[in-house]
């Protein structure tokens, strides 16, 4: 079996605490002092003891809180190192009460996340229901508007009616509303040609019946008249008959029309 080169030093650094140092130099002086007084044949077993004693007290002082390293060539190393484990312990304790507080604060930050994110939501929930309720209530305004305008008359048809003799157009219009009209009233110019003549202008019983007289009045020339009347009952549409003397086109305004209408009056082809 091969010798162990064991190669045992003691490693004192310059950082060295002070018990430390002191403990060496009473080793040195504990040696020191008993090998004088051998030398001299003078050490009783007092001093021996006392030598002895101060050489476990320099000892004591100098491995206190120190680790000592015992080299065995290539096959490792042992280290006692008692004080230096309790350090790492109260460093690893510190550190692990360290992560202790960083958790419960991450776990505090995630309850304050958790408790915004149901905030926000609850937020957006709220603000949904709100522009709902505004759209519901734009709604019914514009119901309540529709409600309470008048109703007006767009250009609905034209065609000839079949009971008479002369041409003979009738105008018919559409309500926005089937409500009661009230007093209609209709203003009808002949454009052209200038050989045309309007003969008359009256209410039309095509759409129901009406109150107020078919003779209404035609200015001298012919080129314009007028006519009013109230129709009976509610309905979505009204009606006027007008009579000219030979094709033409007319222009028809009225209270409740939304835009005046031109409208031609021809023969029906064979």
């Amino acid at each position: 079996m091969r010798l162990l080169n064991v190669a045992a030093g003691i490693k004192i650094a310059f950082g060295m605490q002070f018990l430390q140092l002191l403990g060496l130099l009473i080793m040195i002086n504990a040696l020191t002092i008993a090998w004088w007084f051998q030398a001299n044949a003078k050490l009783g077993v007092i001093g021996l003891t006392l030598a002895v004693v101060a050489l476990l007290v320099g000892l004591a002082l100098t491995v206190h809180e120190r680790a000592w390293e015992v080299t065995f060539g290539k096959y490792g190393g042992i280290k006692a190192a008692a004080a230096q484990a309790n350090a790492d312990a109260g460093e690893i304790a510190k550190i692990r009460e360290r992560v202790e507080s960083q958790a419960a604060t991450m776990d505090l930050v995630a309850q304050q996340s958790n408790q915004a994110k149901k905030l926000l939501a609850d937020m957006q929930a709220a603000n949904q229901l709100a522009d709902e309720k505004s759209k519901e209530l734009e709604k019914q305004i514009a119901e309540a508007k529709d409600l309470a305008s008048p109703p007006f008359l767009t250009f609905f048809g034209a065609d000839l009616n079949p009971e008479k003799q002369e041409l003979c157009g009738r105008i018919f219009f559409k309500s926005s509303k089937n409500v009661a009209l009230g007093r209609l009233r209709f203003t009808v110019e002949l454009l052209e040609p200038a050989t045309a003549k309007i003969i008359s202008i009256a209410p039309s019983l095509a759409t129901g019946p009406y109150n107020g007289s078919r003779d209404n009045p035609i200015a001298l020339d012919g080129k314009s008249g007028t006519v009013e009347y109230s129709p009976i009952g509610g309905g979505e549409h009204a009606s006027i008959e007008i009579t000219v003397s030979e094709e033409a086109v007319v222009r028809i305004s009225g209270n409740l029309l939304k835009e005046s209408k031109n409208v031609r009056i021809v023969r029906a082809k064979d």
